[in-house]
């Protein structure tokens, strides 16, 4: 056995600093991790300068998978949420500007 030392500046991560080098964790190219994930607090995806795409190819296993957030000092919560179906259903949003009528909104 034996260590290299790569020629490059940077910090040696031990056992004692693993903790502080993961909440700080950036990544600057292709990250790919398999198995599950659990992210907890604020996640930020994107740069709002120049914003990014993010695909998901899977279902999202939650009954409220999307909350937005306001930005007004009593940051209220917008959350869109799933019934249990009974049978398989699609809702497509069609491809026009308007506002989505819920019963409370309906004239």
């Amino acid at each position: 056995n034996f260590l290299h030392f790569p020629d490059a500046s940077g910090t040696v991560i031990t056992t004692a600093t693993l903790p502080t080098v993961m909440e700080n964790l950036v990544v600057t190219d292709t990250a790919t991790v398999h198995g599950p994930i659990t992210m907890e607090n604020d996640v930020t995806i994107g740069d709002k300068i120049n914003p990014s795409t993010v695909e998901i190819n899977s279902a999202l296993s939650s009954a409220f998978p999307f909350s937005f957030f306001g930005s007004t000092p009593s940051n209220p919560i917008f959350t869109i949420g799933v019934e249990d179906p009974s049978d398989d259903r699609l809702l497509v949003l069609p491809d026009v500007s308007g506002t989505v009528l819920t019963t409370s909104n309906m004239p």
